[in-house]
């Protein structure tokens, strides 16, 4: 017994990413840059304590997960790609600096 071809399947969009449009792109990639800032402001001040850290931190990793899509979007030699791209790396290597404990 064979079963009849499929016939009519709706299209189904698994990338939400794709749809976003060029200004949200570039609206992710302030705030995401923005909170990398936020987090330079932390470490220049003497007074901030790790535990006021660990939300900043975590939400810097959670950022940069988001962010992962969006780069394999751009095009290779784009500027925002590259710019994005130095963020997430830096937003990554501080996360796992402030987990391991190097500002102890």
């Amino acid at each position: 017994m064979t079963l009849p071809p499929v016939q009519n399947i709706p299209t189904v969009q698994f990338d939400q990413i794709s749809d976003m449009g060029t200004t949200q792109g570039i609206r992710r990639a302030e705030q995401f840059l923005d909170l990398l800032e936020a987090y330079q402001g932390k470490l220049g001040d003497t007074g901030s304590t790790l535990k006021e850290f660990s939300p900043l931190v975590a939400s810097m990793e959670s950022e940069a997960a988001k962010m992962k899509p969006l780069l394999d979007l751009l095009p290779d030699g784009d500027g925002l790609k590259d710019v994005l791209n130095r963020a997430v790396v830096t937003a990554t290597v501080e996360a796992i600096k402030f987990n391991r404990g190097d500002y102890l």
